[in-house]
């Protein structure tokens, strides 16, 4: 599947929290993916989010109507993430991602990471302007890492090792289309 993060309906919202993206252009990309995956029949599940912020707050039922009102998609709205790194302390719970969890996001330069937390560059597994999306699955450190995570190990991954995330809790899925 693929996730696509809007945090706000409206333009300005959008590029408050999104610096240096355009919302007409990142919009526009989405409908289009949505466009060519009817019209090629395709499964791939589609996720559109929505940071919840003080500041978007009355956004949120267009937000949602608009979006669900797509053939297979899953609005969902998450509270604002704790990041790494950054002197949050830690959560003694174990992360709740494993191997049907392990989930791979991509950087806007092709890079792959393990983790939507990954904004340090901490747990990249390959370029995806090189290698397929099969062959960073199946590198052996991404296997290592799944492993990791499996064993309760998460302190041998960078990015996981002072994660103080909670991700049981952190995604509320609010309205969806199947």
């Amino acid at each position: 599947g693929i996730r696509f993060s809007i945090d706000g309906f409206r333009k300005e919202t959008f590029e408050k929290h999104r610096i240096g993206l355009s919302y007409n252009r990142v919009v526009s990309s989405v409908l289009g993916f949505l466009e060519a995956r009817e019209k090629r029949e395709h499964s791939c599940f589609v996720e559109v989010r929505m940071i919840r912020f003080p500041n978007n707050e009355d956004e949120r039922d267009a937000f949602a109507m608009f979006w669900s009102s797509f053939p297979r998609v899953k609005v969902c709205f998450t509270t604002p993430y704790y990041w790494p790194s950054t002197g949050q302390g830690s959560v003694q719970a174990p992360c709740v991602r494993g191997e049907d969890d392990f989930e791979l996001y991509y950087y806007t330069d092709g890079r792959t990471t393990m983790c939507c937390m990954d904004w340090q560059e901490k747990a990249v597994l390959g370029d995806g302007n090189k290698y397929t999306t099969r062959e960073i699955w199946n590198h052996p450190l991404a296997k290592s890492w799944r492993q990791a995570l499996r064993n309760g190990d998460r302190h041998l991954i960078p990015v996981c090792s002072d994660c103080n995330q909670d991700l049981s809790r952190d995604a509320h899925f609010e309205v969806g289309t199947d």
